[in-house]
């Protein structure tokens, strides 16, 4: 099967990436690398790759929206995989995935496993919220979230779509969104599941907030949402503050909810953004 991986100054990552994906019992027919005119040497790293593989690069100057259009667009096997940059994958992945692979099936997610400062917390807080363990936590928001981070894609539930060339957030989503409203079944699986090794070395407010304004748009969220957001956002605060003493890091979970439940609002009062 063709391998999409969406790329741009990548090389902190994309080698565990693709040692793990080379190493893993996917049967690769293609990798597709579409990238955002890296200058990090990610494109030097790819031309490096094995000859006998067959690699393809397409260069993009939009954002995730446009990098994941023109990625469906150039796949040619009845199934393909969508794999972020900053991923490891188990050995055994296809083994546990293929059993959910069925005409009526547009996409299976492995559940992905985080590794930064962010899931830590996420950790200790999901224990007193959910009383599940994180592993869980992120396969139950699987069940409400489209996401793309290891994700079989079935060629004929997305045929025909034209994602949003705006969404540079929430794209993953709206592909879930025009796979269902197919008819087909979008699958959070574990296993199988990866590991996401990006480290979040600074909140970057503007992520957060578009992150809200295009979900609000898509339909993701509501108004509701501003209150849950907020209202989440002190609790986070606040045990976090307790638990640990550290005033930063509560502040940057606070900070998460409130330019996210900004977003929503801007959205929903009619307001667009232009952000480059």
């Amino acid at each position: 099967m063709d391998v999409v991986i969406l790329t741009k100054d990548s090389m902190p990552t994309i080698k565990s990436t693709i040692e793990s994906l080379l190493s893993s019992d996917i049967p690769i027919n293609k990798i597709i690398f579409v990238d955002g005119y890296s200058k990090d040497g990610t494109l030097d790293y790819i031309g490096s790759l094995n000859k006998s593989l067959d690699i393809e690069v397409i260069m993009d100057c939009g954002n995730r929206a446009t990098a994941r259009q023109k990625g469906i667009e150039s796949v040619s096997t009845d199934w393909f995989m969508f794999l972020d940059s900053d991923i490891i994958l188990p050995r055994k992945w296809f083994k546990y995935a293929i059993k959910y692979m069925r005409d009526d099936v547009g996409a299976i997610w492995g559940t992905v496993i985080n590794l930064s400062e962010r899931a830590y917390y996420q950790y200790r807080l999901s224990k007193i919220f959910y009383k599940i363990n994180l592993i869980e936590l992120f396969r139950l928001r699987g069940l409400q979230r489209g996401y793309t981070h290891d994700t079989l894609i079935n060629l004929n539930a997305v045929r025909g779509i034209r994602i949003p060339s705006f969404l540079d957030t929430f794209e993953d989503h709206y592909i879930r969104q025009y796979i269902e409203r197919r008819g087909f079944k979008y699958i959070p699986a574990f296993p199988p599941y990866c590991i996401h090794i990006h480290e979040y070395k600074s909140l970057d407010n503007i992520q957060w907030f578009t992150n809200g304004f295009y979900g609000a748009m898509i339909k993701f969220y509501g108004m509701k949402d501003i209150f849950k957001q907020l209202l989440t956002g002190l609790v986070k605060l606040g045990i976090i503050l307790a638990s640990t003493g550290d005033l930063n890091s509560s502040l940057n979970q606070y900070k998460v909810h409130l330019y996210t439940s900004v977003g929503i609002l801007k959205n929903i009062l009619g307001e667009r953004i232009f952000i480059k």
